[in-house]
């Protein structure tokens, strides 16, 4: 007796099904609580989701920095930082930090309530306000601190960044295989 198995010889069900749950995906995707729901999960991603909340912090204090030296009010530079974010959760809780800064709470202190931002994003706005150089700290310090920190990787075990020298040592053996 022939025992079929479904993945041999029915293999066309499995790629028929794979296409159908992609199209489906991407119409919930469209949706909004359908995006805000894949943006959540994107940020609770083990290591990714790390990677992508510091990127696109980097991304919103590098804006934030620019519109501030450029002259642009508080308020105004935050709406504008909310409209160009890749993430709902993380424009949803820019909305929060607005409210907070209307209510005259600061940056900082709505920031860290979200419990979104990391901290090293969250105290150097503090310092910034704390010393009235908000403008440049955030333009000159968090975003590329924040880009250089998300732009990590693993090597042989050990976390590397842009500017670390992989050949050192003989940590790394470059060979082409």
């Amino acid at each position: 007796m022939r025992r079929h198995t479904v993945r041999g010889r029915r293999w066309w069900l499995w790629l028929g099904g794979l296409a159908a749950a992609v199209v489906l995906a991407q119409a919930l995707v469209q949706t909004e609580s359908g995006r805000r729901r894949w943006d959540a999960w994107r940020l609770r991603l083990p290591v990714l989701g790390t990677l992508a909340l510091e990127t696109e912090v980097a991304r919103m204090c590098r804006t934030l920095g620019s519109l501030l030296q450029s002259g642009v009010p508080i308020l105004r530079a935050l709406s504008i930082v909310k409209e160009t974010m890749g993430n709902r959760v993380l424009e949803e809780s820019l909305v929060r930090v607005q409210d907070g800064v209307r209510r005259g709470e600061g940056v900082a202190g709505p920031l860290r309530a979200t419990g979104l931002f990391p901290s090293l994003a969250t105290h150097m706005i503090t310092v910034g306000e704390e010393t009235g150089r908000l403008e440049g700290d955030v333009a000159a310090d968090i975003g590329p601190g924040l880009a250089k920190a998300a732009v990590a990787a693993v090597v042989d075990g050990k976390t590397v960044g842009l500017d670390t020298p992989l050949a050192d040592e003989g940590q790394v053996d470059l060979r082409i295989l």
